[in-house]
């Protein structure tokens, strides 16, 4: 893919982007809340966000087009991965792409830790992106659910 690609740090402008890509319709269903997300609680909740150095939350680019986002949320010694493609640009490999970035920007600001990715077994794209950015299958969790981790 030869396009411009670059990963950001959210600011206040994506409030309403990051709410309209959390509320699609395919990606409530990969999520594990699958309930639509009201926009008091999102306010509330990305407001927090920006305040908070144990969530880092990043914007995917592509020609200066927001295409993506990607969250850690840091827990101890645990960052938990919640990531997702704008509808218009899914399947182009931006999933691999946007995890690999991602993990690199932790790099510069958490060490020693565990990623964790936990995610649907049906969610084959997901699964394929997670195992290429280096991430291993650990176990399986809820019914129909995989963990996967890697080591930064």
């Amino acid at each position: 893919m030869s396009s411009n690609l670059s990963l950001r740090e959210i600011s206040i402008a994506d409030y309403k982007l990051l709410f309209n890509w959390a509320n699609d319709e395919k990606v409530r269903k990969n999520s594990i809340n699958q309930d639509d997300i009201n926009i008091a609680h999102h306010k509330k909740w990305f407001y927090q966000s920006l305040g908070d150095s144990n969530i880092k939350i990043f914007i995917l680019e592509r020609n200066g087009l927001p295409v993506g986002q990607i969250r850690w949320n840091l827990l101890k010694n645990k960052a938990k991965l919640d990531y997702s493609i704008s509808s218009d640009f899914r399947g182009l490999g931006l999933g691999k792409k946007i995890l690999k970035m991602g993990i690199e920007k932790l790099k510069n600001t958490w060490t020693g830790i565990t990623l964790i990715a936990e995610v649907k077994e049906e969610n084959k794209p997901s699964i394929n992106s997670i195992i290429s950015a280096g991430f291993k299958e650990k176990k399986t969790i809820n019914p129909g659910y995989l963990l996967y981790e890697l080591i930064l």
